[in-house]
């Protein structure tokens, strides 16, 4: 009698204990997902899509009209340097090469600029995916926590 008695016990304390124990590890999963989840969305309050393409559309389009602006110059140096003499063309000649070099050098920065604005999107696009990812764990992690609460109140009231 006291064998089987002793048998129930452990049974009882042992299951409680896996289950209290798994209720731990499960708290400490939420609160990790938790923390995961506040990340995301500072991130993402701070780094709204929208703003962010505003704010490189702005800068790309002036230096698109950069280079326009620089396209203009050459082309009125062009017609200049046909109608000069020669003595004064060597100086448009240099002056079509300054706008030149500094028309590539505002096309690479318009490079640039489309490239950290694929990467800055990319990047919120990542972080929105993993915003939902964690809320979908943390959801399913409080649910299951519930499910084990309920399960371990049952066992104790079983055992009683």
């Amino acid at each position: 009698m006291y064998s089987c008695l002793f048998l129930l016990l452990t049974k009882i304390f042992s299951s409680n204990t896996k289950i209290n124990d798994e209720i731990k590890n499960l708290l400490i999963k939420i609160d990790n997902t938790k923390e995961e989840i506040n990340r995301c969305e500072r991130f993402l309050q701070m780094n709204d899509e929208s703003v962010i393409k505003c704010h490189y559309e702005r800068r790309i389009s002036l230096l698109e009209s950069a280079i326009n602006r620089c396209e203009d110059i050459f082309n009125n140096l062009c017609l200049i340097e046909h109608q000069t003499e020669k003595e004064k063309r060597h100086d448009i000649e240099k002056q079509k090469k300054d706008i030149k070099s500094k028309q590539i050098q505002i096309i690479n920065d318009k490079n640039v600029l489309e490239n950290e604005l694929k990467e800055r999107i990319n990047t919120i696009k990542r972080l929105e995916e993993e915003y939902r990812k964690y809320k979908c764990i943390y959801n399913t992690s409080k649910l299951h926590l519930i499910v084990l609460k309920n399960s371990s109140q049952y066992e104790i009231c079983d055992s009683e």
